[in-house]
């Protein structure tokens, strides 16, 4: 008998394509879950403020609390600092100050009351501010 059924190349070929078929049918039902329940975003002491935060959007339009959740920052870890002539708020994340563009400031009253930043990775995998809401004494 020149070789089993196991190890005939149809067979084999025919297992591999039922693995590929299996692990696409995963991805897509995966994004498929992401995309239509999108993560409702909060800060976990304040839920009573959940809908406000989903609603917070910076100057340039973008969604703060659609991708994530926002972190509390303390008083000493943002400030303002005058960069090229110009005001600019900095935070203070993973050992570095950041400067937080005029798009990415958050208008609305703040009705948490503590300074807020919503972050993201970047290209160089370092921390990056997606918005930022200053404190309510500011």
């Amino acid at each position: 008998m020149p070789g089993s059924f196991w190890t005939r190349p149809a067979f084999r070929n025919t297992l591999f394509w039922f693995f590929v078929i299996g692990v696409i049918a995963v991805v897509i039902g995966t994004c498929t879950i992401i995309i239509e329940h999108p993560a409702q975003a909060h800060m976990h002491d304040a839920p009573e403020l959940d809908a406000w935060f989903n609603g917070l959007s910076s100057k340039n339009g973008s969604p703060c609390c659609s991708y994530t959740d926002g972190s509390a920052v303390a008083d000493v870890n943002w400030d303002t600092a005058i960069i090229s002539g110009k005001t600019h708020y900095r935070v203070f994340l993973e050992g570095r100050w950041v400067v937080v563009t005029d798009e990415e400031v958050v208008e609305a009253p703040n009705l948490y009351k503590r300074a807020v930043v919503w972050t993201y990775r970047g290209v160089m995998g370092l921390l990056e501010v997606r918005c930022f809401m200053p404190g309510a004494g500011t």
